[in-house]
């Protein structure tokens, strides 16, 4: 077993003494295998231990907000145990958006982006569908509401937020741990050059106490979402606003690993050379052009407004939004084509949704 205390020091000269990612990966592993789940405060009965710790579903979790909303929970071997993993160290782990030097202008352009993808998931048939109607589905389902997790979807798709990604699965964490991104397209790190990273990091994070309290509620489950990258990366994430620092929250844990070429390419390859967990879809398409333009839709300022500054008038609101270099158009930039749109409505119909409730797990858990 890996001494997550040990290693947890950052590393001087001494880097080849600490652990590789595979070494972590298989102390996790150990920790599943060690019947952890038996200490997980909702499981009740042996079926329902069986259906928790299946990959690639969801649990249907309700909140306990006066909305009355649910959170789909990815499941995994180690519930409510979740990773992040980097290919570098950073003393202040932030969220993207808090990493920008003029926060102003970046948050303005962030909710501005994020209202404008909202006007455009609406025009969705499919996602209209979610908005709209609530499901049933095999006598599991009644009555649900399927949520539409507008930020954590933003985030995924490389808007900035206030948001820091997490996963439940360790292979996805391992994934961003040993690869390194540029020009558009992730890679294996290579350390024979004489400029690589040297290390990485890899964090753990158990959202409960030993007890079965919820230790942060600024924790969320982003889902299967149709546009779902989400969910191929077992997302969930943690909001982390006014520069807070990841290291520093409560029940984070984390330890250092060495990077090695080999073992950077077997993940890389395991990924399926990223397209594992980067699925291609309308959305992600669409977003590569609209990330690099500063225009946006009148009706996206006006939702941005409502939403965000109901006490500003529109004359004054649009006059800060030109001041900060963003330009104003009657036609949103981020349009689906509707010829797609109608085919992806009519497989939907056709067996999409029948697809996407079979993943879904409905238990009696408790609301969180």
């Amino acid at each position: 077993m890996i001494d997550w205390n040990r290693w947890g020091k950052i590393p001087s000269n001494d880097i080849e003494q600490y652990p590789t990612i595979i070494d972590i990966i298989q102390d996790i592993i150990q920790e599943e295998e060690s019947h952890i789940l038996n200490r997980y405060p909702l499981l009740h009965q042996e079926n329902v231990l069986t259906q928790i710790t299946r990959d690639g579903h969801y649990l249907l979790m309700a909140s306990d907000n006066a909305k009355g909303e649910v959170e789909l929970m990815p499941t995994s071997k180690t519930p409510l145990v979740f990773y992040r993993g980097q290919n570098a160290f950073f003393p202040h782990c932030l969220s993207s958006l808090c990493r920008e030097k003029d926060m102003e202008k970046e948050l303005l352009r962030s909710i501005l982006q994020i209202c404008e993808l909202q006007l455009c998931l609406y025009s969705h048939p499919v996602i209209w569908d979610f908005i709209i109607n609530r499901f049933s589905y095999d006598n599991k389902l009644f009555n649900i509401k399927i949520p539409v997790h507008l930020e954590g979807l933003a985030q995924h798709y490389g808007i900035k937020t206030t948001l820091l990604d997490l996963t439940a699965n360790k292979w996805v964490a391992a994934f961003f741990a040993t690869t390194i991104y540029k020009n558009g397209a992730y890679s294996p790190i290579d350390t024979s050059d004489k400029n690589s990273l040297k290390y990485g990091v890899f964090y753990r994070y158990r959202w409960t106490l030993p007890a079965g309290n919820v230790r942060n509620k600024n924790v969320h489950a982003i889902g299967i979402q149709y546009f779902n990258r989400p969910g191929k990366q077992a997302a969930l994430v943690m909001n982390l606003p006014n520069g807070k620092n990841f290291n520093e929250v409560d029940g984070v844990e984390r330890v250092f690993f060495r990077h090695d070429t080999a073992i950077s390419k077997l993940i890389y390859d395991l990924s399926q050379q990223s397209r594992k967990f980067f699925p291609d879809d309308l959305l992600a398409t669409m977003m590569c052009n609209f990330l690099k333009q500063p225009l946006f839709s009148m009706k996206a300022v006006e939702l941005c407004r409502t939403k965000y500054y109901p006490g500003r008038n529109m004359e004054d609101f649009c006059r800060t939004v030109s001041n900060h270099g963003f330009k104003i158009s009657e036609q949103s930039q981020l349009t689906f084509d509707k010829e797609a749109t109608e085919k992806e409505y009519e497989y939907w119909e056709r067996e999409g949704r029948q697809r996407y409730f079979k993943q879904l797990l409905v238990l009696p858990l408790r609301k969180f």
